[in-house]
């Protein structure tokens, strides 16, 4: 008692509750000395009682108190039903009450997380209200960020009843990173292609990602999430799938530009057949100057010369065109790109003149 009228610390009993509910009388007025005190944690004691009660004193009378208790919480806290789905024998509904109770809350300003568990373990004791899931997966994800649904089994289980579902969850994506340009990468979202048919889905996704945001060039792009670490298997059928888009959209210079970033990152065992296959369906040399084939922008480190690294990349992309069998419709082609290895030569000699110039007025100062 004194415990619960001086609840400072935000203790919450669990080991106590373990130990101590195991007769009949022991429960009784330990459950009444909850129903007949208010104070702070209330609600996350009341859950720890659900989860230690034995299973032979479970009963009915517990299903409307626990569903009180997730209306009745008021602060931050993170529900979790591994122990709650012992009362699923009495009530089969009582995940899906308690996900719609947690969803309504939190649409009017609560913060009540849930464990990912719920959507992936528990999944089949749901799917009777696959719209409320899918409500509540995006609410959960935007509270919990990339700690949510780590391995994404929940969203596959979504995506399993909804291929769609995965439009839904990018444009939320999109929405939470409205003030800024590029969305962090995720290296997980590759699990999609274990869902059947999955193309459809990721066409009217990469046009959505091209409408949403205006791919520059550099880092990259938020599409590569879909292509990382890809098992052999399913590495082909994605191949093929950004070979078909390659070929639908290959005038269209921002989708274009999707696949060539994903080519130049997460999937560059690619590179030189989106280049040939762009190559064999068009020789526009204004196209072709349009398309971010080495990105926007040099990197090196100490003392590399951005110039030469320019220069390189862009013979490294004249040799793969040269593999090509168009022929000389492609002259106009390797004219621009012999052109931009000369810039980059150019660039490379004035790096090196005016490192030379500075490392003369070092020297002069050192002296004086």
């Amino acid at each position: 008692m004194k415990i619960i009228e001086n609840n400072n610390v935000g203790y919450v009993p669990r080991i106590f509750f373990q130990n101590q509910l195991e007769t009949e009388e022991k429960i009784k007025y330990i459950w009444d000395l909850l129903q007949k005190n208010m104070f702070k944690y209330k609600q996350s004691w009341e859950l720890s009682f659900y989860d230690y009660i034995p299973d032979k004193f479970i009963d009915n009378k517990y299903i409307s108190a626990i569903k009180d208790t997730f209306k009745n919480i008021d602060y931050f806290c993170m529900a979790y039903f591994d122990k709650l789905q012992r009362f699923l024998i009495i009530e089969p509904k009582l995940f899906k009450d308690l996900l719609e109770i947690i969803f309504q809350k939190n649409e009017s300003g609560g913060k009540i997380y849930i464990w990912d568990g719920l959507f992936s373990q528990y999944f089949e004791n749901l799917k009777d209200d696959i719209n409320l899931i899918k409500r509540a997966y995006l609410q959960q994800a935007s509270f919990q960020n990339k700690t949510f649904d780590y391995e994404r089994k929940g969203l596959l289980n979504i995506l399993t009843n909804d291929s769609y579902f995965l439009l839904e969850y990018v444009e939320a994506l999109y929405k939470r990173n409205s003030t800024r340009h590029y969305l962090d990468d995720d290296h997980t979202l590759g699990v999609v292609w274990q869902i059947e048919n999955i193309e459809p889905v990721l066409d009217r996704l990469f046009n959505l990602s091209t409408e949403k945001e205006q791919y520059v060039g550099i880092l990259e792009h938020f599409c590569n999430s879909f292509f990382w670490g890809l098992e052999s298997e399913t590495k082909e059928q994605a191949k093929q799938f950004l070979i078909d888009y390659c070929k639908r959209n290959f005038a269209d210079c921002n989708k274009m530009n999707i696949v060539v970033d994903i080519a130049r990152h997460s999937m560059s065992i690619i590179y030189n057949e989106i280049l040939l296959t762009f190559l064999s369906i068009t020789q526009d040399p204004e196209l072709f100057s349009n398309i971010y084939w080495r990105g926007c922008g040099t990197s090196g480190f100490g003392d590399d010369i951005l110039g030469d690294i320019e220069a390189s990349e862009w013979r490294n992309i004249l040799s793969i065109v040269e593999k090509s069998d168009v022929g000389i419709k492609l002259l106009p082609i390797k004219q621009y790109i012999n052109l931009q290895i000369e810039y980059a030569l150019g660039y490379a000699e004035s790096e090196r003149k005016r490192r030379f110039l500075d490392n003369m007025k070092c020297l002069s100062v050192i002296k004086t």
